[in-house]
């Protein structure tokens, strides 16, 4: 048959290529490995991914990620910390510092939550909305 690659199969690759200097940790639940997201809804989900991780390498100066992925309740969470320098309050306030991830949410029809401690790190959450799966 036709087998393609789950959604959470494919963001664990491409955490192992994007972190691959870092340590880096992939975690999913049972229910998430079964996921498979439309493929426009996929697209900005990768694109969501991707930015964030260019963003860890970039400014955050970590050693460590961990990515978690849940499917529950028909809806797909992508949970993405690093150890980081983090993000100062006044930073965290203004509209540019997460301009992108925003857009990329506001596309999936997700919500968007990013905390981050000073010298602790940054967590960032995705809740992407599930169509309701028919009976058979």
């Amino acid at each position: 048959g036709d087998h393609r690659i789950g959604t959470a199969e494919h963001l664990r690759e491409t955490s192992s290529i994007m972190l691959e200097t870092l340590d880096w940790k992939f975690t999913a639940n049972e229910e998430a490995w079964q996921v498979e997201l439309p493929e426009e809804q996929n697209r900005d989900l990768f694109l969501y991914f991707r930015e964030s991780l260019h963003n860890i390498m970039r400014h955050a100066k970590a050693k460590a990620v961990e990515i978690r992925v849940e499917e529950s309740d028909h809806t797909f969470r992508l949970v993405i910390a690093d150890d980081g320098v983090g993000i100062a309050p006044e930073r965290m306030e203004r509209p540019a510092t997460f301009r992108a991830l925003r857009a990329r949410a506001e596309a999936l029809r997700a919500t968007f939550e990013a905390t981050s401690t000073p010298e602790q790190g940054t967590r960032l959450v995705l809740t992407i909305p599930l169509p309701k799966k028919r009976k058979r």
